[in-house]
């Protein structure tokens, strides 16, 4: 899909090729977009723009395959080169552990 980036936003519902549902844009950015976790999703997914076959009429996203292709295309992974201060803070997300520089042993006192 060739649109701009900004076509896509938040709130827009996604469909699979067959016409099921995945669920909603959580986030937008120049290449990909978010859809977080959920029913169909075990975790968030970044979604290429270029997965998108086009938007509806109805302003919904319809992706290029299925919804149960969708799941296995390995989109659970932060895009590489992710800049942190372009993703919006959610406090509900797990944030990672910061790194232990105590030295020692890893196992646990």
């Amino acid at each position: 899909m060739d649109d701009a980036p900004e076509t896509i936003e938040a709130g827009m519902e996604v469909f699979g090729s067959d016409g099921e549902k995945i669920g909603e844009v959580f986030q937008a950015l120049p290449g990909w977009f978010v859809v977080t976790k959920g029913v169909v999703f075990p975790t968030d997914h970044y979604i290429p723009l270029a997965a998108v076959d086009r938007i509806d009429a109805e302003g919904a996203i319809v992706l290029s395959v299925t919804k149960d292709e969708a799941l296995e295309q390995g989109w659970g992974t932060d895009p590489a080169g992710l800049d942190a201060n372009e993703t919006a803070a959610d406090p509900n997300r797990a944030q990672p552990s910061p790194p232990d520089h105590r030295g020692g042993s890893h196992a646990p006192h």
